[in-house]
């Protein structure tokens, strides 16, 4: 292991990434990057949306947090005068870091903020920490908004689309979404995927509401028909498809999300949906529902006619053959 402590590599979180897809433990990624087992655990579940590790979301958040850090350090770097008071108020007058800014203020002095003195302990005077009441005070307040901003940053959306993608003049693009079970069997669900021009469903039942699930579910359904080039996924906008982006040099294709709130950006999915919930209403239970019976419903929707196709059914056009039906 290395003695000196670096913090972990762009390199490295890609490497981390690959060896946890190939079933690899931690220990062994640990020994494998000369890295602190402990240091692999805490990369890995910091970095993880509902248990899969995500690296292009763990380095933004690490060069975003760095970028912070540097504004935090420059803000009191250059007045060692202000350093000094604020070690002389937490530690001969055990005063809180808002007890001094709150009171600075007060009496119109200038002074930095409560966070900017917390961040300031948090990232280069740890020695401070054990003069805090709440020593975890200084880990709550930027995680959540700084996750939330990151992800959109992960995000490619529909706008980015390639025009031909809304021509619908080729086989290939796809878009994805969710259909949910009864409220009483909510963890079981199906993930559906459909093509934009030939309007080909295809489907799976899936046994756990989380977005590792959720994304296994998908790479498999879009690995079913290797002979048939994928070239796009346009996803819903919800937590489940969390971290898909990280799959994209896997898969080999491009991944965009509909906005908020904006169903109709993916029509196609969601009218498709709308027939299958003709087979499986919206309070179905998926858990009494079999596998059979799904791929038989989807093989009725596929192999009907429809209009917008030239009454062609869906099955002709995705596989470019012509069906007695």
């Amino acid at each position: 292991m290395n003695n000196k402590y670096t913090h972990i590599r762009e390199g490295e979180r890609r490497q981390i990434y690959t060896l946890l897809r190939e079933g690899k433990e931690q220990l062994y990624i640990a020994t494998r990057l000369k890295r602190d087992p402990w240091t692999i655990s805490r990369e890995i579940s910091r970095h993880s949306v509902d248990g899969l590790y995500m690296p292009a979301y763990a380095q933004r958040e690490y060069e975003n947090i760095r970028s912070e850090i540097n504004k935090w350090r420059s803000k009191l770097k250059s007045n060692s005068k202000m350093i000094k008071e604020i070690k002389r108020y937490m530690i001969k007058k055990k005063w809180s870091p808002d007890a001094l800014a709150g009171r600075k203020r007060k009496k119109g002095k200038p002074f930095v903020s409560t966070m900017t003195i917390y961040n300031y302990i948090r990232n280069w005077e740890p020695s401070l920490k054990k003069y805090l009441k709440n020593k975890k005070w200084y880990k709550k307040h930027y995680s959540k908004e700084i996750k939330k901003i990151l992800l959109e940053m992960n995000i490619r959306r529909i706008d980015e689309r390639p025009i031909i993608v809304d021509k619908r003049i080729r086989i290939g693009d796809r878009e994805g979404d969710t259909i949910h079970s009864s409220w009483s069997e909510r963890k079981w669900w199906m993930v559906t995927i459909v093509d934009r021009k030939s309007k080909y469903l295809e489907g799976k039942k899936l046994i756990r509401r989380n977005s590792e699930e959720t994304i296994k579910g998908v790479i498999d359904l879009l690995w079913k028909h290797e002979s048939k080039k994928i070239l796009t996924i346009t996803l819903d906008n919800g937590k489940e498809f969390s971290g898909f982006e990280d799959q994209e040099n896997l898969i080999g294709i491009k991944t965009y999300r509909a906005h908020k709130y904006a169903s109709h950006e993916r029509w196609t999915n969601e009218e498709t949906n709308g027939m299958l919930r003709a087979f499986f209403p919206k309070k179905t239970n998926f858990s009494k529902i079999s596998d059979k019976e799904i791929e038989e419903a989807i093989k009725f929707i596929n192999l009907r006619p429809r209009k917008s196709l030239g009454y062609k059914c869906a099955y002709e056009v995705f596989h470019g053959v012509n069906l007695r039906l």
